[in-house]
């Protein structure tokens, strides 16, 4: 599985990228037959960060 740190979501990644151009790290500490397939991140998914440093960025996507 790969994973998109917090931090790499404002300082590594593009706000529009190519997960097959990007090296995302992997994550291989959480046991994927827990998940369901419905549940990856598909082609046109958004991914944001859920958490804000000041109020400045409060509810901001």
């Amino acid at each position: 599985m790969k994973n998109i740190y917090y931090g790499d979501i404002h300082t590594k990644f593009q706000t529009l990228f190519d997960i097959k151009d990007e090296e995302v790290p992997l994550y291989n500490k959480i046991n994927l037959s827990r998940i369901s397939e419905e549940n990856y991140c598909k082609e046109g998914d958004i991914v944001f960060a859920d958490a804000f440093e000041d109020l400045n960025d409060f509810g901001k996507n």
